[in-house]
């Protein structure tokens, strides 16, 4: 009976354990999903920026603003007044 009640402690022990490392590997995996989960949702934000990002290069402005940037080009009458050090 002592030999039976000893196997059943050790068994209960062992389950015991067993299931407190279940536990923590399912909160470890819970936090990992929600970092995904915030992943995802500042990726899709980034992807609907560089949609509009895309839908921005296409129009006439981005095209004046580039043109006036870094060609130094002007409207007609326009006139630039440039500093002199």
């Amino acid at each position: 009976m002592f030999l039976v009640s000893t196997v059943v402690i050790v068994l209960m022990l062992m389950v015991s354990v067993k299931c407190v490392e279940l536990k923590e590997k399912q909160d470890q995996y819970v936090v990992r999903q929600e970092e995904l989960k915030q992943q995802i949702a500042d990726e899709e934000a980034r992807a609907e920026e560089l949609e509009e990002l895309k839908k921005y290069v296409q129009t006439d402005s981005y095209v004046e603003e580039i043109a006036e940037e870094k060609l130094g080009l002007v409207h007609n009458g326009e006139i630039i007044f440039k500093t002199t050090k």
